[in-house]
């Protein structure tokens, strides 16, 4: 299970790298999202593992400007989240933020005021900046000629 988590950790880093990239790049979009995939995994489940594999891929995606960390942080009363004091050295190396959204069930994330206590308890605040993403409500974002959004 720690294993996944940590995959999915840095396979949202990559999301968010190639995000970054297709934005800049425009005339490459078709390109950059056709383009396979790759998945890499690591038995080394440290905060220096988590460098040494973002590290294997760095050349390829430039991870610059403001960098999204799309992880949970977990509910209240469990321990089924990435520790900060794993993933700190990660999200430092792409100068991250921890960005998380109320969630639509019930639990300690449903409401932004609970939702920032266990962000406090679980100890994110005191080492990152977070950003809830839908705490101040939220916006529709129009989308011409009712295309899809691939």
């Amino acid at each position: 299970m720690k294993k996944l988590l940590i995959l999915l950790a840095v396979a949202l880093v990559v999301v968010t790298a190639n995000s970054q990239q297709v934005t800049e790049d425009s005339d490459n979009t078709e390109l950059l999202l056709r383009r396979p995939k790759i998945v890499y995994f690591t038995r080394d489940i440290s905060p220096e593992g988590l460098v040494k594999i973002f590290k294997l891929f760095e050349h390829e995606v430039k991870v610059t400007g403001r960098v999204a960390v799309k992880i949970s942080t977990g509910e209240g009363g469990n321990n089924h989240y990435l520790k900060p004091t794993l993933i700190r050295n990660l999200v430092e190396e792409v100068n991250g933020t921890i960005v998380e959204c109320c969630t639509a069930y019930g639990g300690t994330r449903q409401d932004v005021k609970k939702h920032w206590q266990t962000i406090h308890e679980h100890g994110f605040d005191s080492i990152f900046a977070v950003d809830i993403m839908d705490e101040y409500d939220q916006i529709r974002i129009p989308v011409q000629d009712r295309k899809h959004i691939k």
